[in-house]
């Protein structure tokens, strides 16, 4: 997959998170566990406190804090860690952080910081910065995400689009396809020749009736606001570039965002008219987001 500009997108995210919210996280970790009373950990804990500060300042990840978070339980007496302590560690799927470490804090026994200078409120309102630091750090990051998506998906589209779309008009992909027709997993399909930069799967598929479609799917990254962004981008391409005459109207279909497909056709008082020239179905599939591009010749081959 051509992911590159996603995925360095997504690590320059990642430099940003780990240079501010990151360290914020790690600075509350270890202010929280400095205030906690020396007896409240067990022998093995008090060699390694300091190896565990340090490793929790140079940790790379939440994960990495969750880990070391889970290090500080254990070395806590077994008369510490009661049901109070019973915390799950990384078994949750967070918004963020913050909120999870300010519930682990609650969650401490209350004489533990009894004679602590630690100001929880201070320390909780550091929290909650922190953590809306890294929600936004993570819209953002989905924000880049779906640009570089949708760049990918609309690369080369038009130029390749129209190509397509005038080979249809002449009935079977003469200028598509690549080799003979097989069987794949009960469809019957051909391999083509021209292909879409950011597409997935493309084949021409032939139906029961020997009608033959162009097939292809653009990746969302499992997400269904990419997915509609993609749709929409693509579907206003196609629009643009079909012949006068053809309309974009809405079929109906429960597999796909919204229980619809767009559906471009010509328009005309006689079906055979409509039947005599191509279609374009374009729909975004639930969940997923991926969006399915089918161009189909026309049912009335001339």
């Amino acid at each position: 997959m051509k992911c590159t500009l996603i995925t360095a997108l997504m690590l320059m995210g990642a430099v940003v998170f780990g240079q501010n919210t990151l360290k914020s996280y790690a600075d509350l970790m270890i202010e929280m566990e400095q205030n906690i009373g020396s007896k409240t950990f067990n022998k093995a804990w008090k060699k390694k406190r300091s190896d565990w500060e340090e490793s929790v300042s140079t940790a790379q990840n939440i994960k990495g804090l969750e880990k070391l978070l889970k290090e500080l339980v254990l070395g806590m007496n077994e008369a510490t860690t009661s049901d109070a302590m019973d915390v799950e560690i990384g078994g949750k799927d967070l918004v963020s952080y913050g909120p999870f470490l300010m519930d682990f804090v609650a969650k401490l026994p209350s004489d533990l910081m009894e004679d602590s200078e630690l100001e929880l409120e201070v320390w909780k309102s550091k929290a909650d910065e922190a953590s809306k630091a890294e929600i936004q750090a993570r819209e953002e990051m989905a924000k880049m995400e779906a640009a570089a998506i949708a760049k990918r998906a609309k690369n080369g589209f038009e130029k390749t689009f129209v190509a397509l779309f005038e080979d249809a008009k002449k009935g079977s992909f003469a200028n598509t396809i690549k080799g003979d027709k097989k069987e794949v997993n009960g469809k019957t399909v051909i391999d083509v020749s021209v292909a879409f930069s950011g597409g997935d799967g493309q084949m021409i598929t032939v139906d029961g009736d020997n009608v033959y479609q162009y097939e292809v799917h653009f990746s969302a990254a499992g997400s269904e606001s990419n997915g509609k962004s993609i749709l929409n981008e693509l579907a206003t391409i196609i629009e643009k570039n079909l012949p006068e005459g053809f309309k974009k109207t809405q079929m109906g279909d429960t597999k796909m965002m919204g229980n619809s497909k767009f559906v471009f056709e010509f328009k005309a008082e006689k079906f055979a008219e409509t039947a005599m020239r191509p279609s374009v179905t374009i729909g975004a599939y639930k969940s997923t987001g991926q969006v399915e591009l089918i161009i189909s010749e026309p049912v009335f081959k001339r």
